[in-house]
């Protein structure tokens, strides 16, 4: 009987002792399957439910050492049943009463695992939040983050229970990950110095002053996004804050502080000048900043204008602006009147130049035509010369039988007179008789 008092202790003490060891480190391995349940293999997909839906080892050890602990002590038993007469009746009676008790009452509350829906819009990150304190350690760090980011659109959230009274069906059940979301719409907003105008409905533009210490106000609109391969790095630089709070916090604030050295350094004209110029420098600036954090600014610029903070500023800038409008308009009439002469001048110079042109033309055109007419008549004469009879044929064909009534002979053409006497070689006009009728 002793041996087996000790027998009983020692199974029971070894079932306490592994109860609660198995304890400490289920919690942690539990955390551990949540996320291996969220891989695309099935096997490991399914073992890792399997595991997460419950406790499957610590049935296992309680059958264990209550299979020993009958071993020890059924024959004893059951013999001083035997000695009693009660062994028959009891047995059945002990059954009935064990199933009575477990289907009435000492029940624990169900065990409901948490369904988590990701949005097509959403990263999502599934962090344990029990155990593993090596990797709880690098929490910090944006590569832990990138390791417990997950695809998965449908995340059931394992539990495990958590004693709240002195009974054991007295329990909770709480979770072991946590599933954190990053919400990457973009975000546009418009920080304007009218509540009308503003995404806040209130008066959020950014006030500034020129090198002159001039105050004015600037609306600024703008738009952010968080595109799925920075969700990680962004959900590590700012700690869970939705997109709309960093932008209206953290990028307002970058904003505000750019602006602000921008336009210190620069007059009150030249501010409003230089407007565009300074809102592109600040766009730059403020996307080469935030990027690197996992946050990307698609546009960055300028809404309603400098809204000056005096009234009489304001006026006296807009009667200048004016002024200078007028003086522009009057300066481009003058140019364009300057280009309309200088056009004209070419006109006409071009007109000229064409005119003398064509004059050439002509001159040389009729030029070559004398030449080519005297160089006939060369040709002509000298054909002539070689046919004395062919010219006086020629001749009297022509004069049909007349004399000549006024000669003028010359010493050089006298000889080529066929139809009269040679006449001396001096010039003289002769004037021949003509025979009466």
């Amino acid at each position: 009987m002793k041996i087996r008092i000790v027998l009983t202790v020692v199974i029971a003490a070894l079932w306490g002792l592994l109860q609660w060891v198995w304890s400490m480190a289920y919690t942690a391995t539990q955390a551990q399957s949540a996320i291996l349940q969220l891989q695309d293999n099935p096997i490991v997909y399914g073992t890792s439910r399997w595991f997460v839906s419950g406790d499957r080892i610590s049935p296992l050890f309680t059958s264990f050492f209550a299979l020993l602990l009958v071993a020890t002590w059924a024959r004893p038993v059951l013999r001083k049943l035997r000695e009693v007469k009660l062994a028959n009746g009891l047995i059945p009676v002990l059954i009935l009463g064990f199933v009575a008790i477990s289907a009435t009452g000492c029940v624990k509350p169900p065990r409901i695992e948490p369904i988590e829906e990701i949005a097509p819009n959403e990263t999502a990150f599934v962090i344990p939040l029990e155990g593993a304190t090596d990797s709880q350690a690098q929490f910090a760090s944006e590569q832990y983050l990138r390791d417990h980011q997950v695809a998965t659109k449908r995340i059931v959230i394992p539990v495990r229970e958590r004693k709240i009274g002195r009974y054991g069906w007295q329990i909770e059940w709480i979770p072991t990950v946590r599933v954190i979301r990053v919400d990457r719409t973009p975000v546009s907003r418009i920080w304007s110095p009218g509540a009308d105008q503003d995404s806040n409905g209130k008066d959020e533009g950014f006030r500034v002053e020129s090198f002159e210490s001039v105050g004015f106000t600037v609306g600024i609109a703008s738009t952010g996004i968080v595109y799925e391969e920075d969700a990680a790095r962004f959900l590590y630089y700012f700690s869970g804050k939705t997109l709309q709070e960093v932008m209206d916090d953290n990028v307002y604030n970058y904003v505000q502080q750019q602006l602000f050295d921008e336009f210190a350094a620069l007059p009150v004209m030249d501010a409003v000048g230089k407007k565009n110029a300074v809102l592109e420098r600040v766009h730059a600036d403020t996307e080469a900043y935030f990027k690197p954090k996992g946050l990307t600014i698609e546009s960055l610029g300028g809404q309603g204008g400098l809204v000056f903070d005096d009234d009489e500023i304001q006026n006296a800038i807009d009667a200048i602006l004016v002024a200078e409008q007028a003086e522009e308009v009057a300066i481009k009439e003058q140019a364009a009147v300057k280009v309309t002469n200088e056009t004209s001048k070419i006109t006409a110079q071009n007109l000229a130049q064409i005119e003398a042109i064509r004059a050439e033309g002509e001159a040389n055109a009729a030029l070559i035509k004398a030449r080519a007419e005297a160089e006939a008549i060369l040709l002509k004469g000298d054909a002539l010369r070689q046919s004395p009879g062919f010219t006086a044929q020629t001749i009297a064909e022509r004069s049909r039988g007349l004399v000549p009534g006024t000669l003028i002979v010359t010493s050089d053409n006298a000889s080529q007179l066929p139809f009269i006497w040679q006449l001396p070689a001096t010039d003289q006009t002769v004037q021949p008789s003509v025979p009466a009728e």
